[in-house]
């Protein structure tokens, strides 16, 4: 709020875009209120506003001195503006990023006509029972193995889910005598030069590449 001048230079400019939002959307009121005072040249809010910035600006909006609350509704809008804009409850028509949520659905009247091809294309029922049922199942099985190893005690539940730790296994000695012997073989080598030598025994890159 101290630092208001590029933010005013900004809001300045948005609030004469031409914005659109859902039905009674209390930003667009906000806006035209800011706009008007910008033309009338004023830097003081008059008291009794009501922009309907939210709780966390009340205090600020109705701060004795009047330029301070200016800054604060200037602030205040354009944070409000940010999130509409990222929630999609105000757009401009012409974005390409920010526009009304109807826009990206199918219009209802072409979807009746082709939502059959639509849930071909996607595989899926058209009835949400056939879609449901065989999740329903699967969760019903999760939920059955959850309450088994708990019972076992391999499972223990407070407010979150912990397992007994699994004993390590022992090492296989052959893989230790093999693991052995290759350290022996290769010796010290970084990975690169390892991957080149191999690729010069067996030419793995040679099939890779046809």
């Amino acid at each position: 709020m101290e630092e208001v001048r590029p933010v005013r230079a900004l809001l300045k400019a948005l609030a004469r875009q031409p914005w659109k939002g859902s039905a009674d959307h209390p930003l667009l009121a906000s806006l035209k209120h800011l706009n008007a005072l910008y033309d009338e040249g004023e830097h003081a809010l008059p008291v009794g506003t009501d922009l309907s910035l939210g709780r966390v600006w009340r205090k600020s909006l109705q701060d004795e001195d009047r330029e301070k609350a200016f800054t604060a509704a200037e602030v205040g809008a354009l944070l409000n503006l940010r999130r509409a804009l990222r929630n999609g409850s105000v757009w401009i028509d012409h974005s390409l990023s920010f526009r009304s949520r109807e826009t990206l659905f199918i219009p209802p009247a072409r979807w009746q006509i082709t939502r059959r091809a639509h849930y071909r294309r996607l595989h899926l029922p058209q009835d949400p029972a056939a879609f449901l049922e065989p999740l329903i199942e699967r969760a019903k099985a999760g939920v059955l193995a959850v309450s088994k190893t708990a019972a076992e005690g391999i499972l223990r539940v407070d407010d979150e889910l912990h397992l007994t730790p699994l004993e390590p296994v022992a090492d296989d000695p052959k893989v230790t005598k093999l693991r052995a012997a290759l350290d022996r073989r290769v010796g010290e080598a970084q990975l690169p030069e390892l991957i080149l030598a191999v690729d010069a025994e067996v030419r793995f890159s040679w099939i890779m590449l046809g």
